[in-house]
């Protein structure tokens, strides 16, 4: 009996190191892929899709802003909502098939006062959200959104200088836009900025501005997709006067921030560094096989891979591209013609 128990004693002793090992490797694999996934793997070169299928269905919403007060916003401007039927107009002429859903951001989300919090009610549709943070409750939303570092959660995104004046800020390049004056206080520059990324099993769009001209200039774009070779995740828009004349006339993109796959090898590299050393570790050797210990570490580092795979976005300045208004029009309508979006 106690031979009996003297070996099981010591079947025991020798598990728990494999089993804490796993254990630990299982550990590291849960945080790493603990994070809330907000990706851009179809960006604005696939425009109209994907708010448009490519047998030609829409299917999206558009987002408009209340036009009175409503949660952490303002109301909407006038211009908001011509940009909106701008886009509405370009996606439902690339859509074969399919009804355009439009509705106020205030009807698709609630603000908690208490916590100071904003909740969308629709998880499903793909969304065309309409105007800036200080207006759309939606889109203030997705621009407040953090991960767990505490940084934005959006590459491109609208923030405050410490004096409060609005800005846009890239954060790749850390540039930052904001409206532009001449000496007697005229309007020279507005910004916009253009966010598409997939929530879940969603996609969705930001078209917003400084100003409701941002907002305009950005729709304007959006509505002629297909004659400014937009691509990656998010596009600054400068709308400016051209002549002096003290009228915003002049469209061009001054930088794009594109999304290409990343692969953040630090952590596991590191492990590989420390799983070499652990196959050969006497403490080791003396109590698994050689082959065991090889899977373990096999283990580990594929679990360690898997977790560290990430989005980056990289920025890219470009040279700014003036238009003119001969053609504006293009990925919430497929190749097809089918229209699948909502504008909010």
């Amino acid at each position: 009996m106690s031979v009996a128990r003297s070996t099981m004693h010591s079947r025991i002793k020798k598990m728990r190191f494999p089993v804490a090992f796993t254990v630990f490797a299982l550990l590291l694999c849960l945080i790493g892929m603990s994070q809330t996934a907000y990706a851009a793997s179809t960006g604005l070169e696939s425009l109209p899709a994907p708010f448009v299928s490519a047998g030609g269905l829409m299917n999206c919403s558009v987002i408009v802003t209340s036009s009175v007060g409503h949660g952490p916003c303002g109301g909407a401007h006038t211009m908001d909502v011509m940009g909106a039927i701008m886009v509405a107009s370009k996606l439902g002429m690339r859509a074969y098939s399919g009804m355009l859903d439009a509705t106020m951001d205030d009807y698709v989300s609630t603000y908690d006062f208490g916590t100071a919090r904003v909740t969308l009610k629709d998880n499903s549709s793909n969304l065309v959200i309409v105007g800036g943070p200080g207006v759309n409750q939606v889109t203030w939303y997705y621009n407040n959104l953090r991960n767990s570092t505490g940084a934005r959660v959006l590459p491109a995104y609208f923030d405050k200088d410490p004096d409060g004046t609005d800005c846009i800020r890239v954060a790749s390049t850390n540039h930052t836009y904001r409206i532009e004056h001449d000496s007697q206080g005229r309007t020279t520059a507005d910004y916009g900025l253009i966010v598409m990324f997939q929530d879940g099993g969603r996609f969705v769009i930001i078209l917003a501005g400084l100003g409701g001209s941002g907002t305009w200039a950005s729709c304007k774009v959006i509505s002629s997709f297909d004659s400014w070779n937009l691509q990656g995740s998010a596009v600054v828009v400068k709308y400016s006067d051209s002549n002096g004349d003290g009228l915003l006339d002049c469209l061009a993109v001054s930088e794009q921030v594109s999304t290409p796959f990343s692969l953040s090898l630090a952590s596991p590299l590191a492990v590989g560094l420390v799983a070499t050393s652990m196959v050969k570790l006497r403490t080791v050797k003396g109590r698994l096989p050689r082959e065991r210990r090889l899977s373990i570490v096999s283990l580990l580092l594929i679990m360690m891979l898997a977790s560290q795979v990430s989005l980056t976005a990289f920025s890219s300045d470009l040279p700014p591209e003036v238009f003119t208004y001969s053609d504006f029009s293009r990925p919430f309508v497929s190749s097809g013609g089918s229209m699948n979006c909502s504008v909010v």
